[in-house]
């Protein structure tokens, strides 16, 4: 049995094997992807299988560890962060220590809509720049999602539109990208990762299942010029150290 609720972007999927102790396989993929496999839930199951153990097997796993890190014996409950307008199916199956399909595919299809604009409002303070990092501090009106990501200013400089912008960043950074950099509610740190003596646009702005919810706020910040080695100059302290038997 599969149980699917859905809160604005976030689906929330129980799978309820009828007889626990078995090895079963469960995954979900959008519509889109289920029409390049035919149409048919069995193909694309199959399909999704191939694809995974071709993906692990490039990464020098074995069989027996594909179905290891991939198969669940009790009911299991996980939570996804969904695309915007975008339907998707759940699917399970019992499977065997082969990765072989041992029955037939149990499904479940969800949607997420279109996700509204947000009112979330930024103040955002840079400051302590080096050549590495940089000190963030973020201020919102609300609680809503949002991203905070940094790029090479150059990529995007003859870009004044926000959507453009945004596009950008979806089609070279990609989703999975953002992901890593979604925050909620006020927010200061460091933010690492940057090259030295390098201009970077620093992005701020609502991001949601894949939509850009409210304008882009931007700060351009060069990180410092690296030092020259010789000029590095280091102190060594030697302390006496006891004998020791």
């Amino acid at each position: 049995d599969i149980d699917i609720n859905v809160n604005r972007a976030i689906a929330d999927i129980t799978i309820t094997p009828s007889h626990e102790g078995v090895a079963y396989y469960n995954n979900l993929i959008t519509r889109e992807d289920f029409e390049l496999y035919g149409g048919d839930i069995e193909k694309a199951a199959d399909a999704v299988v191939a694809k995974v153990i071709d993906d692990y097997i490039a990464w020098d796993y074995t069989l027996a560890e594909v179905f290891e890190y991939n198969t669940e014996y009790v009911a299991t409950n996980y939570q996804f962060e969904a695309m915007a307008n975008t339907e998707y199916v759940a699917f399970a199956f019992k499977w065997n220590e082969k990765c072989e399909r041992l029955s037939e595919v149990s499904y479940e299809w969800f949607s997420v809509g279109a996700i509204p604009p947000s009112n979330n409002q930024f103040e955002m303070t840079i400051s302590d720049v080096t050549q590495s990092t940089f000190y963030v501090d973020i201020k919102t009106t609300n609680d809503d999602p949002y991203a905070l990501i940094a790029i090479p200013a150059s990529e995007i400089a003859k870009m004044r539109d926000d959507n453009k912008i945004f596009n950008y960043i979806l089609e070279e950074y990609g989703t999975s990208f953002l992901y890593n950099y979604i925050f909620n509610g006020d927010v200061e740190g460091e933010f690492s990762g940057m090259e030295a003596g390098t201009e970077y646009a620093v992005l701020l702005f609502g991001y949601e299942a894949g939509v850009l919810t409210t304008k882009i706020t931007r700060q351009d910040i060069t990180t410092l010029k690296a030092g020259s080695i010789d000029a590095c100059q280091y102190d060594i302290v030697v302390s006496e150290i006891d004998d020791r038997e």
